[in-house]
């Protein structure tokens, strides 16, 4: 699932098909150079939930 997050990439597509890996939009890594702490806990629970689901996750972003 791509840019998990945002627009119809929902918490709960994740129980409707069969996804293998997430990706967390970028909009959500670029937030953590304006409010650190806030945008930190996006990125963490969105990593969480494809530990939980046995996902691989991606962070769209990382390498800027």
């Amino acid at each position: 699932m791509d840019d998990f997050g945002t627009g119809y990439s929902s918490i709960g597509y994740l129980r409707s098909f069969p996804f293998d890996k997430i990706t967390i939009d970028q909009s959500f890594v670029r937030d953590l150079l304006v409010d650190e702490r806030e945008a930190l806990l996006f990125v963490r629970a969105i990593a969480g939930l494809g530990v939980s689901f046995g996902m691989i996750t991606t962070a769209e972003g990382v390498e800027d």
